[in-house]
């Protein structure tokens, strides 16, 4: 079976594409074991789906925790008006290689299109 790849975007997972990417990933694992005559016990199965469980809930707190950080930048761009940009090149400028601040550079001229 070939490497999966997730998608960018997924309308269950709030856009980190993870849920149901993790979900058919499972699934398919669990129908090629079947294909190859090899079959789960039950405990392996519950074990399987606590696991699949909790890594969805993490993704989910981290999907919220980044949403809530994302509001919260939002909020104070709003307050502080145009003063904030140059600070953020100031302190660019001082702790960024060249390379780096090119890369966040071109990181927030694609957030702000």
């Amino acid at each position: 079976m070939g490497l999966a790849v997730p998608p960018e975007n997924d309308e269950n997972t709030d856009g980190d594409g993870l849920g149901s990417f993790a979900v058919d990933l499972a699934a398919q694992q669990a129908a090629a074991r079947a294909a190859a005559g090899v079959a789960d016990t039950e405990e392996e199965q519950e074990r399987a789906a606590a696991f699949m469980q909790r890594a969805l809930a993490e993704s989910a707190r981290m999907t919220a925790a980044c949403n809530k950080d994302q509001r919260k930048i939002e909020r104070n761009r709003a307050a502080m008006g145009g003063a904030l940009e140059p600070a953020i090149a100031e302190h660019a400028a001082e702790v960024l290689s060249p390379e780096h601040a090119a890369l966040v550079a071109a990181a927030r001229a694609a957030q702000q299109e």
